[in-house]
């Protein structure tokens, strides 16, 4: 295992990085500003009992009577849905409706009827089953509400979450586009395969780091189902979530992608869908 070195900085240096850190923290310079987006509070209960929770992020303003895409985004195992605020930030600003829940045993999703859940499962493909059922029932809750459009959907899934995107996006003939982030590998007694096979010709997007493992992870699942498959390697040593901070590549790629297979009307189309 490669160790890191320590690094010491000269004081005039580490002086200069403190300036550069309190400046990025100041507000934006008048007439420059990101549009606004807007948080709703979602919990609701599954069918075994386990009250999960999450928000809905849209833009400030949608005009009365819009029922925006819906993005649904599923965060990697062992972390909850922050790991991914700065993708719904994003795609909350080029005018999607963002949901993004917190898994089961993960965050704020720990409450049940009786007692309270971790994230440690005995029986994994038990388990993602669930979580898929879990991605489900939140289509179905999103349904009521008047600016969500759940006729025209994608998935967003991350590490584990992929595999959950994946078995999800399946079974929901709504759901027209699936992105796959550092996919994970399969846990026991469950088939991604079979999962994009029923995808069949919808269109999906394997994003990969620059691990060999990662890429070739992404490209033996891209020869299932029929529809578009894009590989799109990064050149970033990251995993998951750390692959998508604020303003990297792995963004930028994916809010191109779904501004062609999942436009937001009245919108253009090109890259990042401005």
């Amino acid at each position: 295992m490669m160790r890191r070195r320590s690094i010491r900085f000269p004081a005039r240096f580490a002086a200069v990085l403190l300036l550069g850190c309190l400046l990025g923290a100041l507000p934006a310079p008048s007439g420059v500003s990101l549009p606004a987006t807007r948080e709703v509070d979602l919990r609701f209960e599954t069918e075994d009992g386990v009250f999960l929770e999450g928000i809905l992020e849209l833009p400030e303003h949608v005009p009365e009577g819009t029922r925006l895409p819906l993005v649904v985004l599923v965060h990697s195992h062992g972390r909850d849905r922050t790991s991914l605020l700065p993708l719904a930030d994003a795609l909350a600003t080029r005018g999607y409706a963002v949901a993004l829940m917190d898994q089961r045993g993960h965050g704020a999703s720990r409450s049940t009827r009786d007692h309270r859940i971790y994230a440690f499962p005995l029986l994994p493909a038990r388990e993602l089953r669930k979580a898929r059922e879990d991605q489900v029932l939140l289509l179905r809750e999103l349904a009521r509400h008047p600016e969500v459009d759940t006729s025209r959907v994608a998935f967003v899934g991350v590490g584990y979450g992929a595999l959950i995107a994946a078995a999800a996006a399946a079974r929901l003939p709504e759901v027209r586009a699936l992105v796959m982030v550092d996919v994970s590998d399969p846990v026991a007694g469950y088939r991604p395969d079979r999962d994009l096979g029923l995808f069949d010709r919808r269109p999906v997007l394997l994003v990969t780091s620059a691990f060999p493992e990662s890429r070739a992870r992404a490209r033996r699942l891209a020869e299932y189902g029929s529809g578009e498959r894009t590989v799109a390697p990064l050149e970033a040593y990251e995993e998951r979530d750390r692959l998508l901070p604020a303003g990297s590549p792995g963004i930028a790629i994916i809010l191109d992608w779904l501004a062609r297979h999942l436009p937001v009307a009245g919108r253009a189309t090109g890259p990042a869908g401005r």
